[in-house]
């Protein structure tokens, strides 16, 4: 199974791009290699701006938390 977005999948779906092989491993159908290519760089390049703003996300909330902490403690 490719590791597709749910928006990458639709669109992929909806312009008749992604098959199923006999082994029931999604695979991309009727690109070129040049447009097949493209994608999955595309896919990866998108994967990781999405980790780099979960990690910033993340990291936002852990300060929070910490913040929250810090003060529970000075008000005991």
């Amino acid at each position: 199974m490719l590791n597709l977005s749910s928006q990458g999948r639709t669109f992929l779906i909806f312009v008749g791009a992604l098959g199923v092989d006999a082994c029931g491993h999604e695979i991309l159908i009727g690109l070129t290699a040049l447009e097949s290519r493209d994608f999955l760089r595309h896919k990866t390049f998108t994967d990781q701006l999405q980790l780099r703003r979960g990690v910033a996300r993340f990291l936002i909330l852990m300060e929070r938390h910490l913040k929250a902490r810090r003060l529970a403690r000075k008000l005991r």
